[in-house]
């Protein structure tokens, strides 16, 4: 479903050296789709979702305020809140270089990282689910294959999320 920003972005390096192609036949959302799916010489989707809500930029810039907020609720004190902030600044440096090296844009990120994805309207999406001309638009090539709304309405996880009133946007 996802995974650690840093893990993921470490993967991810190492399979753009590689230059695997990537295929996906579940759920790929997050970590995954930021770094694994985007490392891929030639994507692939099998009857599989790749899904974006953001990254570690576009955390601390569009999300900033409601990644404080959930700070001071989860009892962190003003100074560890900033050395947390200073720490994804350094990985945020890092994941900038990954997507420059991949041809991927941040728009793609800052506009997912907003509830409504980047829709201009009230609703709250889980996350956007690209349709091809949209990974073309912010610059992921080479993708065989659509998401998948099947994929999308019989993951466990996603289910919840949509019947917990948070919709997958396809667009």
């Amino acid at each position: 479903m996802g995974g650690d920003a840093e893990e993921g972005l470490k993967i991810g390096k190492l399979l753009f050296q590689k230059g695997v192609d990537i295929e996906v036949n579940g759920v790929c959302v997050s970590s995954c789709a930021n770094y694994i799916f985007t490392s891929g010489r030639h994507k692939i989707l099998n009857n599989g979702v790749v899904g974006y809500h953001g990254n570690i930029k576009a955390l601390l810039t569009v999300g900033r305020t409601d990644a404080v907020e959930d700070m001071k609720k989860q009892g962190l004190t003003d100074n560890q809140i900033s050395s947390v902030l200073a720490h994804y600044q350094d990985v945020a440096k890092e994941e900038s270089a990954f997507l420059n090296t991949v041809g991927v844009s941040q728009a793609l990120f800052d506009r997912t990282q907003s509830r409504d994805k980047g829709m201009g309207d009230s609703k709250t999406y889980v996350m956007l689910a690209p349709t091809p001309a949209t990974f073309l638009r912010y610059g992921i090539k080479n993708v065989v294959g659509d998401e998948s709304r099947n994929a999308i309405n019989n993951n466990p996880v996603l289910k919840e999320a949509i019947a917990s009133g948070e919709p997958v946007l396809i667009d």
